[in-house]
């Protein structure tokens, strides 16, 4: 097989190579003559994956579910008779004096759906409580994330593709290595700030709301 290389051509000694082939061509360039299951054989050789096979794949497995749960909802509202009436009168009595309710001096209606749960005692202490850490988690994690993505616009777009390129041919996976060993090491202090920069705000932040 030849390569080019430093605007050379040289002749290197290797079969030929191309993913997700089943039996190679007789030509000394990497093509595949017949893919294996589930991939396309493209016009220069190569094997790519089926998206016509995958979406008939999914769309039979989501058909499926869909009508899986359409009969059993069929089946549990209008075929099925009700046998004890009784327990089913108190079961809802019981589904009635569970629900959250308001003070006697409000008339015992439920609680309205724009109801302040960080602020509002519902069912008690504990439940508001839980809502202002849901509140804290997702801030918290809006604030790491929006801060990443300002980094890659307003620093290097390449922090967002580092490591997730896909190689091909050998000579484009040492050319892909090559290119991301330089640039780890050359955002590696960027990412080293950012980490110590999000823990010292992360610590500040459960500190103050601890206090509070």
């Amino acid at each position: 097989m030849i390569i080019t290389q430093f605007g050379k051509k040289r002749k290197i000694s290797r079969g030929p190579m191309v993913q997700h082939c089943s039996e190679h061509g007789n030509s000394s360039e990497d093509q595949c003559s017949v893919c294996m299951p589930g991939f396309l054989l493209t016009d220069d050789g190569q094997c790519t994956q089926h998206k016509k096979v995958v979406l008939r794949v999914v769309g039979i497995v989501l058909l499926i579910l869909v009508l899986a749960v359409l009969v059993w909802l069929v089946d549990l509202w209008g075929c099925r008779r009700i046998s004890n009436q009784r327990s089913l009168r108190h079961a809802r009595r019981h589904c009635e004096c569970t629900k959250l309710r308001m003070s006697k001096q409000k008339g015992r209606d439920l609680w309205p759906m724009t109801t302040n749960l960080c602020r509002t005692p519902v069912a008690g202490p504990e439940v508001m409580l839980h809502f202002n850490f849901q509140v804290m988690i997702i801030v918290w994690a809006l604030f790491i994330g929006l801060t990443w993505c300002a980094l890659i616009v307003f620093y290097d777009p390449a922090l967002r593709v580092l490591g997730t390129k896909k190689f091909g041919t050998p000579r484009e996976n040492c050319i892909l290595v090559a290119w991301g060993h330089d640039t780890q090491q050359r955002l590696m202090s960027v990412k080293v700030w950012f980490l110590g920069c999000i823990y010292i705000v992360s610590f500040v932040y459960f500190m103050l709301l601890s206090v509070l």
